[in-house]
C-alpha cells in the first residue's frame, strides 16, 4: 500500500497497513506511506505506542512492526487436506497450541513438479484475507512424505516393512514381495507410499535401492533422497555447455600482470574468488577482490541457470558435494586456476589506513592467478614458515595479512556479532568411515578472506542502492523479543547483568561473550546467545544486516556455488553497463518469489548437511557403546538432557527414564533442579 494522505491515519487504517504490507516495516516506512511530516511524526510515535500498549503490534528491532498474532510470509506449511471446493489447505509447521490455528488455502500451487499434495510440507509466500484467513502461493516443496519415504527394508524372506530414517513419521509401511524389487534385508531404499494418511499402516512399493545400511557412505545417499536434493543435470545443460568456445575478452581490463593469489581450504576444487592489496606509504592501501565472472556463461533462463536456480546453492556432505553448477563450470570455465587466464567481475577497493573505505569501483577483467594457496599455507607464512610457493609470495602475503589487521580492527570497532559458531569436520577413511570428529576452527588466514569478502559485499550492496537496480540482499534481522527474553532468563542463573532495552547493538552480546570467555560456562554461554539470533535469509527488500552491524550487505563473491551471488553479478552488470550477462526483466519480476526460494533452498541445504553429519557420527559412535566419556549439560527439555561429550565434539540425548538416582523437575528458567 503506497497510498498517500495529508492527515494522519485512523488506528484501523494504520492496522490494515501493517497487516497487508508485504515487507518489513518501521516507523519511517509508515511515515513515507502516509505522507507524514514534522510534528506529525510525533503523533504517530504516540499511535504506535498505544497499539503496541495495547497487544495490538509487536515490535522486532527497529523495522519490523507486525500484526500480533498474524502469520509473516513466506511460511513453512503442512499440507492438511482439501476443502469442500477441493482446494488444497495447510497449517502452519509451527504454530502456538493456545491460539486459534488459521485457514491457509493453497490458491496457487506454483511450478512445483510433481505437484504437490496432501501432507507436502512447502514454502510459501501467504496473503492475508481476513482475521484467520489466508491464501498461499506455494515457492518450492521442503519435503514430501506422501508421495515417496525414505527407509530401511527390514524383511523376513516373505513379508517385509521399512524402518524410517525419519523419526517423526510413526506410521507403519509393509512391502509385499511383489513390490520389493528384489531388496535384500537391510538395504535403504525409496518407496512409493500408499492409502490414507490418517491410517497407522499403509502399503508401499519400493522403486529405488541406495544403498546397504552397514555402508558407511550410504548416510549421504539418505539425506539427498530425504531432502530430495536435485542430482541430475538436464541433458539440454550439458549441450549448451558444449558448445562454449573463449572468445575474445573485448572490453575487459587486462590485469594479468598482476599477483593475484586463490586461498581455499586443503580440498577445495573450485576458485571463484582471487585477491591482491597494494599499499601506499600512508598505510593506506588499495585492495582487489576478483570474482569468476560466471554470468558471462549462465544467462537467465538458459537450461544451466534453471538448474542452477533450482538447485539454489551447492550442498557439501562429508564424502561428497552437490554443485549448483555442473563440474565443466564450477572446476573449469568459471575456476581461477592457477596460470590460466580466467575473466573476472573486479571490485576494486580503496581503504585508508584506519580500515575505512574511501571509495570503490567495479570492472570486467582478466586475470591469471599466480598461486593457488590454501588457509594452511597462508597460516604458516603469517607465523615466518615459508614454502616453495609462499616464499615467491611474501610481499602480496604480507600484504593481505597487514590488510586483514586493519580490517579486523575496524570491524571490532564497528561491534560486529563475534560468535563462536560450533562446526564439525570429519575425516574420512576411503570406504566413508569416520576416521576422526574434528572442531572446525577458524584462524586468522580464513578470517583474512572473510573480512576481504564482507568488503566486497558492502561495495556491491551500495552500487546497487545507489542506481537503484532491483537485486537480492542478504538481510539479518536483530533477536526477537521472545527470544531475549529467555537469553536473559537465562543469563540471569550466571549473574549475567544486561541493561535491559529494546534496541540491543551487536557489541552488547560480544560483552556477554567475553564476560563468559574465562569461566566453565563459556561453551553453553556461547551457544544461547548463538540461539537467540535471528537466521539471515534472502530478500529484494535492504533491511540491513543485523550481525555485521551493516546498513548494506548483499552476496557478490561466490556465484559458482551461490545463486544469490549470481544475481548480484547480474544486476551489477546492468547497473554499471558492463555488457552482455546482465539482469533481465523477467528476473526483475520474479525477484521477490526468487528470493523466497533461495533461503528455502539454503534452509533444505543446511538441513541435509546436519542429517548427513549426524549420521556419520552415529556409524563412529555405534563401536564405542559401553564405552565412558566425559561430557557436560549443553541442552535441557522435559523429556531429558543433551550432553556434549569432550573432545568429539558430538551431542547427544539422555531420556529422563534413564536418569537414576533422585527426583527431577523441570523448570524453564533454571534448566533442571534436584530434589532429594
Amino acid at each position: 500500500m503506497k497510498k498517500k494522505v495529508s492527515k494522519l491515519p485512523s488506528m484501523e487504517e494504520l492496522v490494515e497497513f501493517l497487516r497487508l504490507s508485504e515487507y518489513k516495516v518501521g516507523k519511517r516506512e509508515i511515515a513515507n506511506a502516509f505522507n507524514i511530516k514534522g510534528d506529525d511524526r510525533i503523533a504517530l510515535k504516540q499511535m504506535l505506542k498505544k497499539l503496541d500498549d495495547e497487544g495490538i503490534i509487536e515490535r522486532s528491532g527497529r523495522r519490523d512492526i507486525s500484526v500480533r498474532n498474524e502469520l509473516k510470509s513466506p511460511a513453512s506449511l503442512i499440507i492438511t487436506g482439501t476443502n469442500h471446493d477441493g482446494e488444497l489447505v495447510a497449517r502452519p509447521e509451527t504454530f502456538p497450541s493456545n491460539e486459534k490455528m488459521p485457514t491457509i488455502i493453497i490458491t496457487d500451487d506454483g511450478n512445483v513438479i510433481p505437484k504437490v499434495g496432501v501432507n507436502d510440507m512447502v514454502l510459501a509466500k501467504l496473503i492475508y484475507q481476513e482475521k484467520n484467513l489466508y491464501y498461499a502461493k506455494v515457492l518450492k516443496r521442503l519435503s514430501s512424505s506422501s508421495g515417496k519415504v525414505v527407509g530401511i527394508y527390514e524383511t523376513n524372506g516373505k513379508e517385509g516393512h521399512l524402518l524410517m530414517v525419519d523419526s517423526k513419521i510413526k506410521t507403519r509401511f509393509i512391502v509385499n514381495q511383489r513390490n520389493s524389487l528384489n531388496a535384500k534385508h537391510k538395504d535403504i531404499v525409496v518407496a512409493e507410499i500408499f492409502g490414507n494418511i490418517k491410517d497407522r499402516v499403509r502399503p508401499a512399493k519400493i522403486v529405488k535401492i541406495i544403498g546397504k545400511y552397514e555402508d558407511a557412505k550410504a548416510s549421504t545417499l539418505v539425506s539427498i533422497a530425504k531432502y530430495d536434493l536435485p542430482v541430475q543435470f538436464r541433458d539440454k545443460t550439458y549441450q549448451e555447455i558444449e558448445k562454449f568456445k573463449e572468445k575474445s575478452f573485448e572490453g575487459y581490463e587486462d590485469l594479468t600482470r598482476l599477483n593475484f593469489v586463490t586461498v581455499d581450504g586443503e580440498d577445495a576444487k573450485d576458485f571463484d574468488d582471487a585477491v591482491l592489496v597494494e599499499f601506499n606509504e600512508n598505510g593506506s592501501f588499495k585492495a582487489y577482490v576478483a570474482i569468476a565472472d560466471v554470468a558471462r556463461y549462465v544467462k537467465y533462463g538458459s537450461s544451466i541457470d534453471l538448474d542452477a536456480r533450482d538447485r539454489g546453492n551447492s550442498t557439501y556432505f562429508p564424502d561428497k558435494a552437490l554443485h549448483m553448477l555442473p563440474d565443466e563450470l564450477a572446476s573449469n570455465l568459471c575456476s581461477l586456476k592457477e596460470g590460466v587466464v580466467r575473466p573476472v567481475l573486479v571490485c576494486e577497493i580503496d581503504v585508508d589506513a584506519q580500515g575505512n573505505k574511501i571509495n570503490h569501483k567495479f570492472y570486467r577483467a582478466t586475470i591469471k592467478s599466480k598461486a593457488r594457496l590454501t588457509y594452511n599455507n597462508v597460516l604458516n607464512a603469517f607465523k615466518g614458515d615459508f614454502n616453495d610457493k609462499t616464499s615467491k609470495l611474501k610481499d602480496e602475503i604480507a600484504g593481505l595479512f597487514k590488510a586483514y589487521q586493519i580490517l579486523k580492527a575496524n570491524s571490532t570497532k564497528r561491534g560486529a556479532l563475534i560468535i563462536d559458531s560450533p562446526e564439525n569436520k570429519l575425516r574420512l577413511d576411503e570406504k566413508g568411515n569416520v576416521l576422526e570428529i574434528l572442531k572446525r576452527v577458524k584462524d586468522e588466514s580464513t578470517e583474512m578472506i572473510e573480512e576481504l569478502m564482507v568488503l566486497a559485499n558492502v561495495c556491491a550492496a551500495e552500487t546497487l542502492m545507489e542506481h537503484e537496480i532491483p537485486a537480492v540482499y542478504r538481510v539479518h534481522e536483530p533477536p526477537t523479543t521472545e527470544k531475549l527474553n529467555d537469553l536473559y532468563d537465562f543469563l540471569s542463573q550466571f549473574n549475567v547483568e544486561i541493561n535491559y532495552k529494546k534496541d540491543l547493538e551487536p557489541s552488547d552480546f560480544n560483552k556477554i561473550i567475553e564476560y563468559s570467555k574465562n569461566t566453565e560456562f563459556y561453551e553453553i554461554i556461547n551457544d544461547m546467545v548463538l540461539r537467540s539470533q535471528s537466521k539471515a535469509y534472502y530478500s529484494k527488500n535492504n533491511i540491513g544486516h543485523f550481525g555485521l552491524s551493516l546498513d548494506n550487505y548483499t552476496h557478490f563473491t561466490s556465484p559458482i556455488r551461490r545463486y544469490s551471488d549470481l544475481i548480484t553479478h547480474r544486476a551489477l552488470i546492468k547497473a554499471l553497463d558492463l555488457g552482455k550477462g546482465g539482469i533481465t526483466v523477467g528476473e526483475i519480476e520474479r525477484m521477490e518469489d526468487i528470493a523466497c526460494h533461495i533461503s528455502a533452498t539454503e534452509r533444505q541445504s543446511e538441513q541435509a548437511e546436519r542429517d548427513a553429519t549426524s549420521r556419520y557420527i552415529a556409524h563412529f559412535m555405534e563401536n564405542k557403546i559401553n564405552q565412558n566419556f566425559k561430557g557436560f549439560v549443553a541442552g535441557v527439555t522435559k523429556f531429558g538432557l543433551f550432553i556434549r561429550l569432550d573432545g568429539y565434539f558430538v551431542d547427544g540425548f539422555v531420556p529422563m527414564s534413564k536418569i537414576k538416582n533422585g527426583f527431577f523437575s523441570y523448570d524453564s528458567l533454571l534448566s533442571i533442579s534436584i530434589l532429594v
